[in-house]
């Protein structure tokens, strides 16, 4: 509990480094996730590879759409911001598709199995701030 003699600006600062290390937390679990959904090998099937059927998330054949994944918090203001992103512009055209190759998703799945995560554990990190 923040006491009424206390800096308040002092206190914002506690509660922002709280939420910052929970979300650092959550980036290495989110990129966890993706780096797991992006491993599955491809298939061999006769002398045809299959790298990922529409609407899967892209295979794994090389390993360089892994490798390109990464993750960075900031505080700015009193915002505190967190963000998991892949450096490989092939990240954006296999989730989005192009003219050739149909949508591989891979983010808004992503998106979907934490949005309701992140809420409480931020109410959590600012919770326990002493």
């Amino acid at each position: 509990m923040i006491s009424d003699n206390t800096d308040i600006g002092a206190a914002f600062d506690r509660i922002e480094e709280s939420v910052q290390r929970e979300y650092e937390e959550v980036a290495w679990e989110m990129t966890a996730d993706l780096m797991t959904s992006l491993s599955v090998q491809v298939e061999y099937i006769g002398g045809y590879v299959i790298r990922s059927k529409p609407g899967e998330a892209p295979r794994r054949e090389f390993g360089d759409l892994i490798r390109s994944v990464d993750f960075a918090t900031s505080r700015v203001n009193a915002l505190v911001r967190l963000d998991v992103f892949s450096t490989s512009m092939i990240s954006v055209y296999l989730n989005e598709g192009t003219d050739r190759i149909a949508p591989r998703p891979h983010w808004q799945p992503l998106i979907d199995n934490w949005r309701d995560q992140l809420l409480p554990r931020t109410a959590s990190a600012v919770a326990n701030v002493s």
